[in-house]
């Protein structure tokens, strides 16, 4: 169950309790997160960071009142009614497909007023100002495939501040865009949010930005997912990246929620084990050897003192090799990276 009414002074703006959520899916039940619990305090920047398939969206999506909880709750404003949700606002990923094209900059921000009691004058105050806050005030008559990506995404931000939201999701909001802009755009929504006392919750997969950006970074893991830490970051507001970036600091915390988010290897099976699954499953590609006779019978005998560039492998076969390894392993890897490990028994000894 999601509740939201009124938010009243010294609680938290939002609460998650023991919340947890399964898909069904055919005639089984995929658990996506389980058992999480945490508190955002209001003006709280939080950022939810982990691995792809660790529940992130889901936890963004089930505060947001999008996803059917099965167990557990989530309070928002510390009521239980239904009030104040229309003050939640939420930025996607994809700001290309988030944007109607057909409406121009302004009656794409004016759409998340609709749903108040403003009225037309106050609305049209609400999207002047939204569009001002980003940077936007003179491209209002433009529609979305005349801005740059940048711009986009900057009409969608200002399209979840419009209602005038308490409360603000935004879900890898910068991941289509290119660095530049994605620095600029984090500056951005971090003053906007300080200057307007916004609570933000954001899910991203980038380490950095998550330490640079939160007041708090929880980092999520496993299957299904789990809140495996909280770190507070304590560096002062306004931030510069140059110097925040270079602190020691940062580097500490990000090393160390990098090493949380690192992935359960193996499942406790043996090298050897591991060793004999990934033969079985280059086998099946019928890989070839540029290493000749004598390495193809090492390999035949099962074994792992083989160079993966020994083994002619097309690049359909090495996503294939990438999704089977995050498969079977929970390893995420990038086809390209494949050739740097002088064995497969360095794969295997990487993978536990």
């Amino acid at each position: 169950m999601v509740n939201a009414g009124t938010l009243r002074p010294n609680y938290p703006l939002v609460v998650v309790d023991s919340l947890s959520v399964n898909f069904e899916h055919r005639e089984s039940s995929i658990a996506a997160i389980e058992e999480i619990s945490f508190e955002v305090g209001a003006g709280e920047f939080v950022s939810i960071c982990g691995p792809s398939g660790s529940g992130k969206t889901t936890l963004l999506r089930s505060i947001a009142g999008l996803c059917e909880l099965t167990s557990g709750e989530i309070r928002i404003h510390d009521s239980v009614g239904r009030d104040g949700a229309h003050r939640i606002g939420y930025v996607v990923q994809d700001y290309s497909s988030s944007l109607f094209p057909w409406l121009t900059a302004f009656r794409n921000v004016e759409l998340a007023t609709r749903a108040s009691k403003m009225n037309k004058s106050e609305r049209q105050s609400s999207v002047e100002e939204a569009l001002e806050l980003v940077g936007l005030a003179k491209v209002g008559k433009k529609y979305p495939w005349e801005l740059s990506g940048g711009m986009q995404q900057r009409v969608a931000i200002a399209r979840a501040l419009a209602s005038g939201a308490q409360l603000l999701l935004m879900d890898e909001p910068f991941a289509s865009i290119d660095a530049h802009t994605r620095f600029e755009l984090e500056d951005l929504v971090k003053s906007i949010a300080l200057a307007r006392g916004t609570t933000v919750i954001m899910v991203t997969h980038d380490i950095d930005e998550a330490v640079y950006m939160s007041n708090r970074v929880l980092g999520m893991n496993g299957t299904p997912g789990k809140i495996v830490s909280d770190y507070s970051i304590s560096f002062p507001f306004p931030r510069s990246q140059i110097a925040v970036r270079s602190d020691p600091r940062f580097v500490a915390v990000r090393n160390a929620l990098y090493t949380d988010l690192q992935p359960a290897r193996g499942d406790g099976e043996s090298a050897a084990t591991m060793a004999q699954e990934l033969i079985g499953f280059l086998r099946k590609q019928k890989c070839q050897f540029a290493g000749g006779r004598e390495e193809a019978e090492k390999f035949s005998a099962g074994e792992t003192d083989i160079k993966l560039s020994r083994v002619i492998i097309d690049s359909l076969a090495a996503i294939e090799l990438c999704i089977w390894i995050e498969d079977s392993w929970g390893i995420e890897i990038n086809p390209d990276d494949l050739f740097v490990f002088e064995s497969l028994g360095q794969l295997v000894e990487m993978a536990q």
